[in-house]
């Protein structure tokens, strides 16, 4: 699920055509919603109370685009 969010996010990266931006952003966006649904809403880490491997891989990523606001 999060390897199809990193794979549009570098696909709008590499977009040359403005026309195509809002498409990128639409499947950004979508792929995003998906992933939240899957978060673990009680627990402070991605799938619990404890940091595990979906963590160290996306929580990165994940800072940036918060950061990026």
């Amino acid at each position: 699920m999060f390897r199809r969010l990193g794979l549009r996010l570098f696909g709008l990266l590499r977009n040359q055509d403005p026309a195509k931006d809002q498409e990128w952003a639409d499947k950004i966006r979508s792929s995003m919603q998906k992933f939240r649904l899957v978060l673990d809403k009680e627990g402070g880490f991605c799938i619990g109370n404890a940091v595990s491997l979906a963590d160290v891989h996306c929580g990165p990523f994940l800072y940036r685009l918060s950061a990026a606001r």
